[in-house]
């Protein structure tokens, strides 16, 4: 018999011709793929709805700002005068915002006023973990930045 030594017993070279059980490697390998492409998935899709919450509560912020200013001159939407926002007012009504609801804590704010005199600006970053991050380099979470603003007075 050919290949054989004795015994019915194969050849070291015999044994890396077989190809029996190479069909295993490859399929371990697709299957691997598959889940980093599905944690990928995952993992955009959470940075994304995050991102999407701090843009609404950037947006209900600056509303909270500008809704809190009660300029002087200005009843039932027509202006008399100009005036300009007190900046101290809409950064602590955007903290007394902020602060109603505990899941917004990590949020910092940035108020400004608009060269306009009469909207309020906000800039809002907030880190945070996403699902599968550390697969990616991101362990650490990912920082979320945005902005808005909002005209006064809203009334």
């Amino acid at each position: 018999m050919e290949g054989t030594r004795g015994f019915g017993v194969r050849s070291i070279r015999d044994r890396f011709r077989d190809e029996r059980g190479s069909i295993v490697p490859l399929v371990l390998g697709c299957f691997l793929l598959a889940m980093v492409l599905v944690a990928g998935g995952v993992a955009a899709g959470d940075a994304f709805v995050q991102q999407s919450d701090l843009q609404s509560v950037c947006d209900s912020a600056a509303v909270a700002g500008a809704d809190a200013i009660d300029l002087p001159g200005v009843r039932d939407g027509v202006s008399t005068e100009v005036g300009s926002l007190p900046l101290e007012g809409v950064q602590a009504a955007v903290e007394a915002y902020l602060a109603r609801d505990a899941q917004r804590a990590g949020i910092q704010v940035q108020a400004a006023i608009a060269p306009d005199g009469r909207s309020v600006q906000l800039a809002c970053a907030v880190r945070q973990s996403i699902t599968f991050g550390a697969m990616f380099g991101l362990g650490g979470g990912v920082t979320h930045r945005t902005s808005s603003s909002a005209r006064a007075p809203l009334r």
